[in-house]
């Protein structure tokens, strides 16, 4: 035999790895649940080895611990077919020669080799024996040495060593295999611990309302690796799964309470992936849907409009998200949750419109509904919000202009009812007022629409009823079309203008205006014909019915019956036409002059006593239209104050003898003839007794 080689280094994982691995992580036949085969062993040992976390007693244990075994290992000669007999290593695993060699370590032997690396020595001799073997069979056999029997035991034997030898290795070999299998899994434990920790941790979490923590562990989950089959994995995972499933319901609710300001997406990517079967962004909007429904069922109209404003926007919020990070699913979706959607507004409608007939009904049509209003303003407002989310525009824009047509049909009818009135001329305007002065709820063509169309249908009754039918009181209507021109409308296309932001049409108003004024001249000649009608008919009568003879001398000088009869008339009109009377003070005049021209027109012969009553009469009338102004007199509001009160009936406007001149003609009376009658007692009795009825009527007006 050569020299000795220097041994061989076996400290590789092969052989001296094993050991660790099974201190720190067990058998793999345990963990991996693999059963490794062992060859049945005469030695036994009650030597107990750490694996993973437990100390189990291993039943079969290979020990060197025999006179025999160490004295094998001692000798400097080492004899490998005694050694192989003896320990019979290659019928055990690797695991048990280990174990043996563990048991056998004497740290306190500094001088002496460990046990371990005498056997790693030992198998490097053992190596070199068969390669020895080898040469020499080669050597008996070419040059044929005596001892051929002994050569032939030798090369048996040299079989059975290498069968050996190469069982040996396979064992190391599968055992390393094992070994490094067991290994990677229980690396897998240690690197992903914390699954077992995570549904308690989820659990503890939702308890604190901490959504944000969860989505952190959450997202832990997301990078696990394929452990769901992997036991003791795959219970942890479930666990974790069923956690999740528990925070769902209280995310779902998380999720709905937010608004598109305070939405935080990480929550829907949790709630997505905690059942992504379900799908949870459609089930999210379903619920919301029934929560505006039952809003608008059980609230008030108010509160429901509240509701809806902060809810629909969020429809957006979801979209959007769903069509950003799933939009495979919300392709498919889409369709249904926009149908929903629409189906959701149409029902909001129909019960809005049915909470404003049931608010409408509280009030006469004749009289402005504000609650039922300020609610149309509500409900408009709230579409105006939902708009501006610019989510399905068209859907909310069909509701909005349902409600808009619902109101003026009611105002349309409203306007109806109050034409039926008294006062439905400023009843009408005032009402339309009251509608553009409470916030922006039409389109400035509506707003048009509804301030012409109802003017031009109280002009069309004025007209047909009072003007041409005689029904109806015509100063109170002269009375409310002089206030519909000189304030009214000009408020109204003021209130339209603010609301619209545009000035009302000219080519309407003038309209308006001229179709007015054709109206009020047309009552006026109506009002004055009635009156020049009646104070003819007196004034006639009392020429011609109160058995005066006009002929003679001797007719008393007074004044004429008629005359006390026009100057009550006059102050009547004064006293209740307010405003109208001065409209109509001229023509009222020149119906009574024209009425008194007319009778003395017809009288063939007038005596000068006859010229001397008249001239009394039409000087009394002078009087009565033109007087210089009264004495000043206290102001009521202010004693210290004085003011002076003009005339009742007030001046012309042009000199007086324009207007009486022609009678004055008639009856052949002058300047001097007007002079001396305002100088006569009876006529400055009658003049007394009139100042006395006009400042009882001025006190009065005042």
């Amino acid at each position: 035999m050569e020299g000795k080689r220097q041994p061989r280094d076996l400290t590789d994982p092969v052989c001296l790895n094993w050991a660790d691995t099974v201190s720190n992580f067990g058998q793999p036949e345990q963990i991996s649940g693999v059963v490794i085969q062992e060859i049945d062993t005469k030695e036994k040992a009650g030597q107990k080895i750490e694996i993973g976390r437990q100390r189990t007693k291993t039943e079969q244990t290979l020990s060197f611990d025999t006179p025999q075994n160490i004295a094998l290992l001692n000798q400097q000669k080492f004899d490998p077919l005694d050694f192989i007999r003896t320990t019979e290593f290659a019928a055990h695993p690797l695991l048990h020669l280990k174990n043996a060699c563990k048991a056998n370590e004497d740290p306190i032997d500094d001088f002496n080799k460990s046990p371990i690396q005498k056997i790693a020595d030992q198998l490097h001799n053992y190596v070199e024996a068969t390669e020895d073997l080898a040469k020499a069979n080669s050597l008996f056999s070419t040059n044929s040495f005596p001892g051929e029997q002994l050569l032939a035991q030798l090369d048996a034997e040299f079989d059975r060593i290498n069968a050996n030898m190469n069982l040996f290795f396979k064992g190391i070999y599968e055992q390393n295999q094992k070994a490094y299998e067991a290994n990677k899994e229980l690396s897998r434990i240690g690197q992903n611990g914390f699954i077992f920790t995570l549904a308690d941790e989820i659990v503890k979490l939702q308890f604190l309302g901490q959504f944000d923590e969860i989505i952190r562990v959450y997202e832990k989950r997301k990078k696990l690796p394929d452990l769901e089959k992997v036991m003791p994995f795959s219970l942890a995972i479930q666990d974790v799964e069923k956690a999740l499933r528990g925070v769902e319901d209280a995310l779902r609710n998380k999720i709905m309470q937010m608004t598109p300001k305070t939405f935080n997406e990480k929550y829907c990517i949790l709630l997505m992936g905690i059942n992504p079967q379900k799908n949870a962004i459609t089930q999210l909007i379903i619920e919301l849907q029934q929560r505006i429904l039952n809003a608008f069922t059980n609230q008030p109209i108010t509160n429901a409009c509240g509701v809806f404003e902060t809810t629909y926007p969020f429809f957006k919020t979801l979209i959007d998200f769903f069509h950003d990070n799933y939009f495979d699913q919300y392709k498919t979706a889409r369709f249904s949750i926009e149908s929903q959607i629409a189906q959701l507004v149409k029902e909001i409608s129909d019960k809005s419109t049915e909470s404003l007939k049931d608010i409408a009904v509280k009030s006469e049509f004749t009289k402005f509904n504000e609650e039922l209003h300020q609610t149309i303003l509500r409900i408009s407002q709230m579409y105006n919000i939902a708009l501006k989310s610019k989510f399905m525009p068209d859907t909310i824009k069909q509701a909005q202009l349902d409600l808009q047509n619902w109101y003026l049909e009611f105002l349309k009818q409203s306007f109806k009812e109050i034409l039926k009135s008294q006062e439905y001329v400023k009843g009408i305007v005032e009402y339309q007022i009251r509608v553009l002065d409470e916030g922006e709820l039409f389109t400035p063509e509506q707003y048009s629409t509804l301030v012409s169309e109802p003017i031009f249908m109280l002009l069309d009754v004025t007209h047909e009823e009072i003007a041409m039918n005689g029904k109806g009181n015509i100063v109170q209507t002269l009375a409310m079309l002089n206030e519909l021109e000189d304030k009214l409308f000009t408020d109204l296309f003021q209130k339209y203008q603010n609301v619209t932001k545009t000035p009302f049409s000219d080519k309407e108003s003038r309209k308006i205006f001229l179709i007015t004024d054709e109206i009020i001249e047309i009552l006026r000649a109506k009002l004055v014909r009635q009156f020049a009608s009646d104070i003819s008919s007196k004034i006639y009568q009392g020429f011609f019915l109160s058995c005066i003879d006009w002929q003679k001398d001797d007719i008393p000088f007074q004044a004429d019956g008629w005359l006390v009869y026009l100057l009550n008339k006059v102050i009547s009109c004064r006293t209740t036409w307010g405003n109208v009377y001065e409209e109509v003070r001229e023509d009222l005049i020149a119906a009574i002059t024209s009425s008194i021209l007319y009778s003395l027109k017809q009288l063939p012969v007038i005596s000068k006593a006859g010229r001397k009553r008249l001239l009394l009469d039409l000087c009394i009338i002078e009087d009565a239209f033109w007087m210089e102004p009264l004495i000043p007199i206290p102001d009521p509001t202010d004693p210290s104050h004085q003011r002076t009160i003009d005339p009742p009936f007030g001046a012309l406007g042009k000199k007086p003898e324009l207007a009486y001149d022609p009678i004055e003609a008639e009856i052949g009376a002058k300047d001097s003839d007007v002079k001396t009658m305002r100088q006569n007692n009876t006529y400055l009795a009658l003049k007394k007794q009139l100042n006395l009825q006009l400042r009882s009527l001025v006190n009065k007006s005042h």
